[in-house]
C-alpha cells in the first residue's frame, strides 16, 4: 500500500514528503536561474525599470493609483503590482540589475513549486495523494520550471510580469482546488474561496491575461462534475459569479486609472510586410491562425529561441501557411473534442495551454512582433498537464511503466536544462542579446539595427556601420538606421556621408526634428552656412525645447552676418538651459558684439 502524500496533510509523514517535494522544485528551479544573477540591464529595463530617481516608500501610492506604463503605441496598461515590486526592489537595492534579477528568480521557483501544489491536487481529486501522485507532480513542477520558454521572463528584468500574474494565477487555482475537497470543512472551504479570490485579483493588478482564470474554472468543472458537490446550472454560476464580479472590479480599476488616456482607435490596421496592405478584421483573425501554431509548435519543440521574432502577416486563406494553419488549427480542435469526450482530464490539459494563450493572439494590440516567448510562461502549464495526466494513467494501470517514465521525464529534463541554463546567459547584456538574435534572424532588419546601436554603444565603430547597412538593405525604412549611421559617420570625420544619411533619413521620416538638427549641424561645420540655417530652423520650428539646435542655429546666423537672429537663438538656448556655460558665453559675446 503507497504512502499518503494529501495535499491538505491528513498524516505528519504525508506532511513532511509534501513539504520535501515542494523544497526540491523551488531549489530547483532557483539553481536553473541563478546564473542570471550576474545579468545586467538590456533592451528597455533601462526607463523602464530605473528613471533615476530615488525610490522611496511614498512612491508606492502612487504606483498603485497610476500602476506602471500607459499609453504604448495606443495600448493602455495598469499593472500596479509590478510597479509595487519593482519600486520595493530600488528600495533595497537601488538600481542595482542584481536585485531584478533575484526578485525573477524567487518569483519564478514560487511560481514553479504553486504548479506543484496544483498538480499534487489535479492528481489527488477529492481523495488522498499517493506517494506516486507526489512524484508525478515533482517531475510535472520540474518540467514546467525549466521549460525554455521561460528564460525570456526570468532572465530579462522586465519578464517579471508573466510570473509575478502566474504565481496568482495558479495560487487562485490552487484554493479553488482546495476549497472543492470533500474533507474541507465548511470555515476551511469558506476560507479557501475567499484567498482564492484574493490572489485572483492580485493577479489581474500584474497583467492583463489573468483575467482568463474563470474561463479555467469552468473549464475544470466541466471537465471534472464528479469533484462538484453541486451539479445544477444556478449552483455552477453561483460558484463562478464571484469570479466574474471580481473580474469586472479589475476591469473599472484599470477603466479608471486609464481615464483620459488616448488609448487609439477601434480601426486600426497594419501594412503587411514589404506590400503596403493593410489588415481588416477579418485578416486578424486569420493571422492568429499561423501564430496560434507557433505557439504550439514551440512548446512541443523549444528550439532556435530568440529575443525577437519577425512575424509574416497573411492576406488571404489562400496562401499556402494559412491553409496549414487553418488545418492544424482544426485538428488540434477536433483533438480536444475526442479528449472531451473520451479523456476529460486531457481536454482540461489542453485548455489550460490555450485559455491563457488567448490575449496574445490579439494582433490589433502586437503586430508585426506578435511572437514572444514570455507569452508561453502560463500557458506551458497546460502543455505540462498534457504529459502528467497521461503518465499518472500510465502509471496507475502498469506499475511496471514507471521506470520508462522515469527514464523519459529525465531524459526531457536534461534536455530542457541544457537550453535553458545557456538561454539565461544570452540575456547578460545588449551585445550578448542581441549577437545571438542576428545568428537566429539573420534576415531581420530591425535585429541588426539593435545589434549594431550597441556595438556603437561599445566603441566598435567599424562594425557599427556593417550592421546599420546590412539593417538597412534589410529594411530601408528604418529612419533611425540612417541617423544613427550618419552619426558614426559625423563622428569619424565623413561628414559629406552623414549628410547623405541624414537627407535619407528625412526622406522616410519628413518632420524628423533630431534628424534636422544633425543634419544643420554637420552642415555648420563643413561651412554650409545656408543649407544649416535651413536645417537648423526646421529643427527649431519641430523641436523648439532642444537648447542645442537654439545655439547652433545662433552660430551659423552669427557666421551668415545676421547678429540679431543669433543673438534670438542664444536667448532661447539660455532660457532652455541656463546652467549651460557655452550658450550663456555665446549670448554674452553677441550683445558685446551689438554694444
Amino acid at each position: 500500500m503507497e504512502g499518503s502524500a494529501h495535499p491538505q496533510g491528513t498524516t505528519a509523514a504525508g506532511k513532511n514528503i509534501t513539504a520535501l517535494l515542494a523544497a526540491l522544485v523551488f531549489a530547483v528551479s532557483a539553481a536553473a536561474y541563478a546564473i542570471t544573477l550576474r545579468n545586467g540591464f538590456v533592451w528597455d529595463d533601462v526607463g523602464t525599470l530605473t528613471d533615476g530617481t530615488a525610490a522611496t516608500v511614498r512612491n508606492l501610492w502612487e504606483v498603485i493609483v497610476r500602476g506602471i506604463g500607459g499609453p504604448v503605441e495606443g495600448i493602455g496598461y495598469y499593472r500596479p503590482l509590478i510597479g509595487i515590486l519593482n519600486t520595493l526592489v530600488r528600495i533595497v537595492f537601488g538600481d542595482d540589475p542584481r536585485g531584478f534579477h533575484l526578485l525573477n528568480v524567487a518569483v519564478h521557483a514560487a511560481v514553479a513549486t504553486a504548479s506543484f501544489g496544483v498538480l499534487l491536487r489535479l492528481l489527488a481529486g477529492n481523495g488522498p495523494a499517493t506517494r506516486r501522485d507526489g512524484v508525478i507532480s515533482c517531475a510535472g513542477a520540474l518540467l514546467f520550471s525549466l521549460h525554455p520558454v521561460h528564460a525570456e521572463s526570468v532572465a530579462w528584468a522586465s519578464g517579471i510580469t508573466d510570473p509575478a500574474y502566474s504565481f496568482f494565477y495558479l495560487s487562485a487555482f490552487y484554493f479553488y482546488l482546495a476549497a472543492l475537497g470533500e474533507h474541507t470543512r465548511p470555515p476551511r472551504r469558506t476560507a479557501f474561496s475567499l484567498v482564492s479570490l484574493a490572489c485572483f485579483l492580485v493577479a489581474t493588478l500584474a497583467k492583463e491575461p489573468a483575467l482568463t482564470l474563470p474561463l479555467l474554472l469552468m473549464a475544470h468543472d466541466g471537465a471534472f462534475p464528479e469533484r462538484l458537490h453541486v451539479r445544477s446550472l444556478t449552483e455552477f454560476l453561483k460558484r463562478h459569479g464571484p469570479y466574474l464580479a471580481v473580474a469586472a472590479l479589475a476591469l473599472l480599476l484599470r477603466a479608471h486609472a486609464l481615464a483620459g488616456l488616448h488609448l487609439g482607435g477601434e480601426s486600426q490596421h497594419l501594412p503587411l510586410a514589404g506590400d503596403g496592405r493593410t489588415l481588416d478584421t477579418v485578416g486578424y483573425a486569420i493571422n492568429a491562425l499561423p501564430l496560434f501554431v507557433k505557439y504550439l509548435g514551440t512548446l512541443l519543440l523549444p528550439v532556435n529561441l530568440s529575443a525577437y521574432y519577425e512575424v509574416r502577416l497573411i492576406s488571404s486563406l489562400a496562401e499556402p501557411a494559412a491553409l496549414l494553419s487553418l488545418l492544424a488549427t482544426l485538428c488540434f480542435i477536433a483533438f480536444s473534442g475526442v479528449a472531451w469526450h473520451r479523456n476529460r482530464p486531457l481536454f482540461f490539459a489542453l485548455a489550460a495551454m490555450t485559455i491563457p494563450l488567448l490575449p496574445a493572439l490579439n494582433f490589433r494590440a502586437t503586430g508585426t512582433t506578435a511572437f514572444a516567448e514570455r507569452y508561453l510562461y502560463l500557458p506551458s502549464f497546460g502543455f505540462v498537464l498534457a504529459l502528467v495526466f497521461p503518465a499518472a494513467d500510465l502509471w496507475r494501470k502498469n506499475a511496471q511503466s514507471a521506470r520508462y517514465l522515469a527514464a523519459a521525464g529525465a531524459g526531457i529534463l536534461v534536455a530542457y536544462a541544457a537550453i535553458t541554463i545557456p538561454r539565461g546567459a544570452v540575456w547578460r547584456d545588449n551585445y550578448t542579446l542581441w549577437a545571438d538574435t542576428v545568428r537566429k534572424f539573420p534576415n531581420s532588419g530591425m535585429v541588426h539595427y539593435n545589434l549594431a546601436y550597441e556595438l556603437k554603444q561599445r566603441g566598435e565603430l567599424r562594425e557599427a556601420i556593417a550592421q546599420y547597412r546590412t539593417a538597412i538593405d534589410l529594411s530601408p525604412g528604418l529612419a533611425d538606421a540612417h541617423m544613427n549611421l550618419g552619426n558614426i559617420y559625423a563622428q569619424t570625420g565623413f561628414p559629406g556621408m552623414a549628410i547623405d544619411e541624414y537627407r535619407a533619413t528625412l526622406r522616410i521620416r519628413p518632420n524628423y526634428g533630431d534628424a534636422f538638427f544633425n543634419l544643420g549641424r554637420t552642415c555648420f561645420v563643413q561651412g554650409k552656412t545656408r543649407e544649416s540655417i535651413d536645417a537648423l530652423s526646421r529643427a527649431v520650428a519641430i523641436t523648439p525645447d532642444n537648447p542645442m539646435a537654439h545655439n547652433t542655429l545662433g552660430m551659423a546666423y552669427q557666421q551668415a552676418g545676421a547678429p540679431d537672429k543669433a543673438r534670438e537663438e542664444f536667448l532661447a538656448a539660455v532660457r532652455l538651459n541656463p546652467g549651460e556655460s557655452r550658450y550663456r558665453v555665446n549670448l554674452d559675446a553677441a550683445i558685446q558684439r551689438h554694444n
